[in-house]
């Protein structure tokens, strides 16, 4: 009988989650500095400041940026989440197995233990009896 220890490392899962905030992070950081950018030249090349809401067409630019750039964006984290917890369960998958085997090589041994010990029962039942 060998026995393995199968743990899941809450600190190993905590570090993969700081790595993905720390790119969800820069991801967030890059599309904020482009999208003020982009809209900085919008709204100040195009007098938005002077014409407000008289004129709906300028707020379109902005709607079709913020939606042509961020969606995405969002798609790509969405689809990187989903692979995480793919990858996640195939972790957890591959320890359930590792468990299952070795609980059945130590059903197994007890199963072999337990028919020594009715032998050795049987034999001393008998020395008993034969006496």
């Amino acid at each position: 009988m060998h026995k393995e220890i199968i743990s899941a490392d809450p600190m190993e899962s905590k570090k993969g989650i700081g790595a993905w905030l720390w790119g969800i992070s820069i991801i967030a950081v890059l599309a904020l500095a482009v999208g003020g950018y982009f809209v900085r030249e919008i709204v100040l090349n195009t007098d938005f400041a002077a014409q407000k809401s008289a004129q709906y067409n300028v707020y379109g630019p902005i709607g079709d940026f913020f939606g042509g750039f961020l969606n995405p964006v969002f798609s790509f984290l969405a689809l990187m989440a989903l692979i995480y917890t793919l990858m996640q369960q195939n972790r957890i998958i591959g320890q359930q197995e590792k468990s299952i085997s070795l609980q059945l090589e130590e059903l197994d041994a007890t199963r072999e233990e337990l028919k020594l010990t009715r032998e050795e029962a049987e034999r001393a039942s008998y020395a008993l009896i034969g006496q």
